[in-house]
């Protein structure tokens, strides 16, 4: 996987010279509450920015 000056990221063909953003979601994971709350949160954006790679350790 490549990143930055235009590459692949999740499977998506970035054009020359843009890049992919990602986003390292560090957040309390201390609850379900909590856990289901940073999804929805990392679902809202990457629908705002679908340039954006969100990574959730409660996830890796």
């Amino acid at each position: 996987m490549k990143d930055g000056g235009g590459g692949v990221a999740k499977g998506n063909a970035c054009p020359p010279g843009s890049f992919i953003i990602k986003i390292y979601l560090a957040a309390p994971l201390f609850s379900q509450v909590e856990r289901r709350w940073n999804r929805e949160l990392a679902s809202v954006l990457l629908e705002q920015n679908p340039d954006t790679e969100v990574i959730l350790p409660q996830d890796t």
